[in-house]
């Protein structure tokens, strides 16, 4: 559960300080990142020791998602549209949490570029709750940053730094 949360955390965060450069606003960005992965938490509480299996064999190479799948007939995309359905979220946030892991995703759907991108560099930055040994590296990330001039600021090491500062200072 705590390496969950400090991944969720960190999604956050990283959305937050990444928005600018997506001309989005920090604070919804922040929220849609934060609740990307409510129905990983769910499941995690629901089903924990499923839930961690479902981890330990990801980490052995296998997908999460497949495996989630697999063991609980749903992933935690899937779980998160069902949560956020009912809670009566902006259409924009609730697409987020369903939609954080498309690699394809239409132009107009900026925050959840935004929050897919926040989730990939949390991950690529140290904060992933799986090997990151499949990622890109987190400067490759930032590079599919809309604009040169907005991303230019955004430093791998600073960002890693200010997303551990702000966890550490919710602890």
């Amino acid at each position: 559960l705590a390496a969950c949360w400090r991944n969720t955390l960190a999604g956050a965060i990283a959305a937050d300080l990444i928005a600018p450069s997506f001309r989005q606003d920090p604070g919804v960005a922040y929220t849609a990142g934060l609740l990307r992965d409510i129905g990983r938490l769910a499941l995690l509480v629901k089903y924990p020791e499923a839930y961690a299996n479902a981890i330990d064999i990801a980490r052995e190479g296998a997908d999460l998602r497949e495996t989630e799948r697999s063991l609980f007939d749903l992933d935690h995309c899937q779980a998160g549209q069902w949560i956020v359905s009912r809670m009566f979220l902006p259409e924009q946030i609730a697409l987020c949490v369903v939609h954080h892991h498309d690699s394809r995703l239409p132009g107009e759907w900026e925050l959840v570029h935004l929050v897919r991108t926040a989730d990939r560099l949390a991950d690529a930055l140290g904060f992933s709750i799986l090997p990151a040994s499949s990622l890109p590296p987190a400067a490759e990330i930032l590079a599919e940053i809309p604009g040169a001039s907005r991303r230019a600021t955004l430093d791998p090491d600073a960002l890693a730094a200010e997303i551990e500062r702000r966890i550490a200072a919710l602890n």
